[in-house]
């Protein structure tokens, strides 16, 4: 029989001084054990646990911290180091091409946990397995599998609707766009009947669970179905970008807002603070899917900060960054905004971590070999524009910036006051040889410099929270940031001017 032991530390203690006066009285630290056992003795997987300090999830930014082993096959250990009183864990497996496949996707575990997982059945990509739960702690586990089972029913399947078809794809000619309307509203509809099951089903375990953790699954749920109806929509929306008719496209455009203005909301609200400041859903809700200002050409940064405070307003805040910072041009305004009045040490140090890109503060003064190991430092380039780019081997987004800055890299090309300096953060050297080798990442004549093989972990991406490849940065002659956020291909003209705007200063 072939079995799977994962232990994890977890210190049971209240985050934030919601109980402040239990601390004198807490128990000592407990281990969760999770033992994961395939009743099909043919099965010879090796399995990975993964999680997110301190309640983030899947949260963008926030690194992922994976049980390491201990020495014997397939046998973890892994120590929580923060004083949460939970954790969101996953499980799985890995697959041929390199991507994790999970078993379960995740779920909350709480200090005491000692957990016997069977799995009845599986495949390459854990689909028609059965898993069932057993042991102390088992029952939120197994609410947490039984809502998510619902979505394989037909009854939770959405409609299918008739498009054209030409060579095996779908046109997107008047029928396709007619029909978005009738979509929204039927995904509407199966979101709300999907929540709705899954709340039934949290209610028959809630006598089987803590008061935190029940109300905990309940703000996931309730701020999933708000989550799951604004992705609907918002892809729908975008489906429009491309529309040939500009009467279509506005037609269209109204009726999926009035589909969308008139679907059931859930009362978020009406869930205590303590139970919606560590729900994962609710923070994606509240700060990438906020429904209540997609509509409107209100600053999200603007509404968060006003319709929230305290501690749950600095995680959102700092969820905010973490998720637009890269991606949008001027939040160096809204992130020293932030830094005057987020109180919470933890939350201030992630936002003080995107100060480091805002305008004018000196950029990061890194030590890296080049291919022929010669070190090149920040000093080394003083005089001159930099142009900053992160990249990695496989990154398809790398390889289309690198095409889409030919223009860019021919204009500079004999300029000898700017130069473009590519960052690797492959795990490996002969990686980095071969994405080099390939031509696709890196321009004729730049300065390639590896991270060490330490990735988003290294000093220089960890100082600028670098999350996520391609990412540009432009450095002045001074050696200080002009922007972490330069216009991008094919606003070309706008970013020239921008370096040349610095060569002349």
């Amino acid at each position: 029989m072939k079995t799977f032991i994962i232990t994890l530390v977890l210190i049971i203690q209240y985050t934030f001084g919601f109980c402040q006066k239990e601390k004198k009285k807490m128990p000592p630290a407990k281990n969760v054990q999770i033992e994961v056992i395939y009743l099909d003795k043919s099965v010879s997987d090796s399995l990975f646990l993964s999680y997110k300090d301190h309640y983030w999830a899947n949260s963008v930014g926030i690194p992922l911290q994976w049980a390491k082993s201990n020495g014997k096959v397939n046998s973890f250990n892994l120590e929580i180091h923060r004083d949460d009183r939970a954790a969101y864990l996953s499980i799985g497996k890995w697959h041929v091409s390199g991507a994790g496949i999970t078993l379960f996707d995740i779920y909350l575990a709480t200090p005491g946990d000692d957990i016997k997982i069977y799995v009845t059945k599986d495949s390459l990509a854990f689909k028609g397995n059965k898993l069932r739960f057993a042991g102390k702690g088992a029952a939120k586990y197994q609410c947490q599998y039984e809502m998510d089972q619902l979505t394989y029913k037909k009854e939770y399947r959405s409609k299918s609707f008739n498009y054209t078809i030409k060579d095996g794809n779908i046109v997107k000619d008047s029928l396709f766009y007619s029909i978005l309307p009738d979509q929204l509203e039927d995904n509407i509809s199966i979101n709300h009947k999907l929540a709705k099951s899954r709340l039934e089903i949290l209610e028959r375990y809630r006598n089987k669970l803590t008061p935190f953790i029940y109300n905990l699954l309940k703000a996931d749920v309730l701020s999933w179905e708000e989550l799951a109806n604004y992705n609907r929509f918002s892809f729908k929306m975008s489906y429009l970008s491309d529309c040939y008719s500009p009467s279509i496209k506005l037609n269209i455009a109204h009726k999926l807002k009035e589909t969308f203005a008139k679907r059931a909301i859930p009362n978020l609200k009406n869930i205590p603070l303590q139970y919606r400041l560590f729900s994962y859903k609710y923070l994606a809700v509240m700060v990438s899917k906020t429904a209540d200002t997609i509509l409107t050409k209100e600053s999200k940064y603007t509404w968060l900060k006003a319709n929230f405070n305290g501690v749950l307003r600095e995680r959102i805040l700092t969820a905010y960054f973490l998720r637009y910072y890269t991606k949008n041009k001027g939040l160096h305004n809204e992130v020293a905004d932030a830094l005057t009045y987020v109180k919470t040490n933890y939350y201030k140090k992630i936002i003080e971590s995107f100060a480091t890109l805002i305008p004018g503060t000196p950029a990061f003064n890194f030590i890296l070999p080049d291919t022929t190991n010669k070190i090149i430092k920040l000093a080394d380039l003083r005089g001159k524009v930099i142009i900053l780019d992160f990249w990695f081997k496989g990154c398809f987004g790398c390889a289309k910036l690198k095409e889409k800055m030919e223009p860019i890299a021919a204009y500079f090309k004999n300029n000898e006051k700017v130069v473009f300096v590519t960052v690797n953060m492959d795990p490996k050297k002969t990686m980095w040889i071969d994405g080099l080798r390939s031509g696709l990442y890196t321009h004729t004549g730049s300065i390639d410099l590896f991270a060490n093989g330490d990735s988003f972990s290294s000093p220089i991406t960890k100082h600028y929270n670098i999350v996520a490849a391609p990412s540009l940065i432009l450095i002045n002659p001074n050696g200080k940031i002009i922007t972490g956020s330069p216009p991008k291909p094919p606003r070309n003209d706008e970013f020239i001017k921008l370096v040349e705007l610095h060569i002349a200063k």
